[in-house]
């Protein structure tokens, strides 16, 4: 039986439009890429229609509300999701637990999610896991883009954080599939931030035998304009250079 999340993505999915297929073009992403993702577009109207889906589907169209996704205002639907791109989060085992809609433009917030524990969950390890155990090392981004690039690419050993940086929660989920794990920080004020907020956390290490590396990219601002410029062979070696390099990693350790 499908969840309400499932049928929202599914929705999602039925309204790809021009302005969805513009947005996919300039990330360079593949219709199988597209498909493999789950990717969608939470259209501004018609949504009507979603409701008959859930109803179709013997589920409560109030609970829409309930998942933050749409909220009844008198006659009309209101939703932080209307016109966004729409990213499907799911578990290890391929269960969905929330989506997150991106903006199209500059407006904020940049990313809304549907409620849930963002510091247990990493994004596409449904599909990444199996690659991360063949690799036994973990490459966690910044961003849901850097991921699925990646995995065009054929870098698949990939995951990222959402919104938190990686969490006791996150250290102890990929130590069950990898040996490493290699932080990559944009390089931008946001990826410098972000890499202080690790720092800071200081996680016990000792309580796994997974070792933590930090790669800070120094030209490209994200990992997915690096796969654009260098392509996978560059990135690969970049990502060994990152990890062998002890006077860089302390230093990055120490930030």
């Amino acid at each position: 039986m499908k969840s309400l999340l499932d049928i929202v993505v599914d929705y999602s999915i039925k309204n790809r439009n021009d302005v969805f297929k513009a947005y996919m073009d300039g990330r360079g992403w593949s219709d199988s890429t597209i498909n493999e993702w789950g990717l969608g577009i939470f259209p501004e109207s018609g949504i009507l229609s979603l409701i008959a889906m859930i109803k179709d589907n013997k589920l409560d169209a109030f609970d829409l509300e309930k998942k933050y996704i749409c909220k009844k205002i008198g006659f009309k639907y209101k939703s932080f999701l209307f016109g966004r791109i729409i990213f499907p989060i799911y578990d290890p085992h391929g269960r969905i637990v929330a989506i997150s809609g991106r903006v199209l433009d500059d407006s904020k917030p940049k990313y809304f999610n549907t409620a849930f524990a963002k510091g247990k969950f990493l994004f596409g390890l449904n599909l990444t896991k199996k690659h991360i155990v063949e690799k036994r090392r973990a490459l966690v981004y910044e961003g849901f883009a850097d991921v699925i690039s990646s995995f065009q690419h054929g870098i698949k050993n990939t995951t990222c954080c959402m919104g938190t940086a990686l969490t006791e929660d996150h250290y102890i989920l990929l130590s069950r599939y990898a040996e490493e794990i290699v932080l990559f920080f944009d390089n931008d004020k946001a990826g410098m931030e972000a890499l202080k907020r690790f720092n800071e956390k200081k996680l016990d290490e000792t309580k796994k035998d997974t070792k933590i590396y930090r790669c800070f990219l120094k030209e490209e601002k994200d990992v997915d304009e690096f796969l654009q410029k260098k392509g996978p062979e560059e990135f690969d070696k970049y990502v060994n250079d990152c990890i062998a390099d002890d006077e860089m990693q302390e230093k990055l350790k120490n930030t």
